[in-house]
Parts: C-alpha cells; sequence; structure tokens
C-alpha cells in the first residue's frame, strides 16, 4: 500500500512504517518523508506538484483523476514518474547494493492505494 499525504510528520511513523511506499505533495530530498523512506528502504516520491490532498474530505487527487482506494499506482522512486495501474518492474539487484541503484533509489514499485486514517 501506498501512503499519500500532503507531507508526513514523525508522529506518522507508525503509518509509514507499515506503507510499502510514501507518495507526499509537499517536500524535497532532506524532507522528513524523503530521508523516513530511504531508511527504512521504502519507495518514495516527494514534491508531487500535481498530488492534491484533501486531509478533511479524506480524497486525494493526481493529475486531476480522483484516487480510489484500491487504486493501483506504480511509482520510480528514481525519477520521481507515477503511473496510473501496474507497470511491469524490472530491476537490476544484486547483494551488493541491496536494492538501490547509485543514489539510493528503489525501481518502479507498484502499490494499492489504502485509506488510513493518519490520527
Amino acid at each position: 500500500m501506498v501512503l499519500i499525504r500532503p507531507d508526513t510528520v514523525p508522529e506518522e511513523i507508525a503509518m509509514i512504517v507499515r506503507a510499502q511506499g510514501l507518495l507526499t505533495a509537499r517536500g524535497g530530498a532532506t524532507s522528513h518523508a524523503a530521508v523516513t523512506a530511504k531508511r527504512l528502504g521504502k519507495t518514495a516520491v516527494v514534491d508531487c506538484r500535481s498530488l492534491e490532498v484533501d486531509e478533511v474530505a479524506g480524497t486525494a487527487r493526481l493529475a486531476g483523476r480522483l484516487l480510489g482506494v484500491g487504486d493501483w499506482l506504480s511509482m520510480d522512486g528514481r525519477t520521481g514518474q507515477i503511473f496510473f495501474g501496474k507497470r511491469e518492474v524490472v530491476s537490476h539487484l544484486t547483494q551488493a547494493n541491496r536494492g538501490y541503484d547509485s543514489r539510493g533509489s528503489h525501481h518502479i514499485s507498484n502499490f494499492p492505494v489504502s485509506k488510513e486514517d493518519p490520527r
């Protein structure tokens, strides 16, 4: 499951640990979401300008498209690209690099959208 948030804060660590990936509307290379995802070995895309998260309504839109529980997203943590649906996952992983490329990001990962109450 992918955790979709405007941004993340330390109090959400339990949700972040349960999630397989993170997608945030705000952030940068040193943001809480990016640093935490890297330390936990999760795929993350932060500062996604086409992501709108309405925490009050509990909804999210990506490029204007409403995301529903169970929808699949594919994210490339190296490039920041996000795709609707499942994509073929191609990786050239070795024991030495443990799933990371030279910049420390995972290759494309597929995630179902899940609804979690952040509180």
